[in-house]
């Protein structure tokens, strides 16, 4: 796997969910609502910050990303897509299609609909 898709900040980061790094706790006032977005890690041309990864900000994981929402580059939100998922080529192919480099949609609008809808 490559990039952010190739950690555990990455399981729930194409679900939209909560992802959960494998020192996680579940301490009785552990607050999802305080983790920081994944989307922090990754920058404009889709590259992750390694070190901000393995920093005490992200220690208890992040919240997930919708790589179908605005506000991310074509290669933020290929970052997030697990290359060993057996969709891998379809949701690329989804993401190329319907978005431009800067990451806007090329024709319409938002909200895009994901690859599977």
């Amino acid at each position: 796997m490559t990039g952010i898709a190739g950690s555990a900040i990455a399981a729930g980061a194409l679900l939209g969910g909560l992802a959960a790094a494998g020192s996680a706790s579940a301490a009785p006032d552990f607050d999802p609502s305080n983790l920081p977005s994944c989307l922090e890690l990754v920058d404009p041309a889709g590259n992750v910050d390694q070190d901000l990864e393995n920093s005490e900000r992200f220690k208890d994981g992040c919240l997930g990303v919708d790589i179908y929402a605005p506000g991310m580059t074509l290669a933020q939100r290929k970052a997030f897509v697990n290359s060993e998922s057996p969709n891998y080529h379809t949701i690329i192919a989804d993401l190329n299609a319907k978005f431009d480099e800067a990451g806007n949609p090329k024709s319409g609008g938002y909200p895009v609909e994901p690859w599977d809808k």
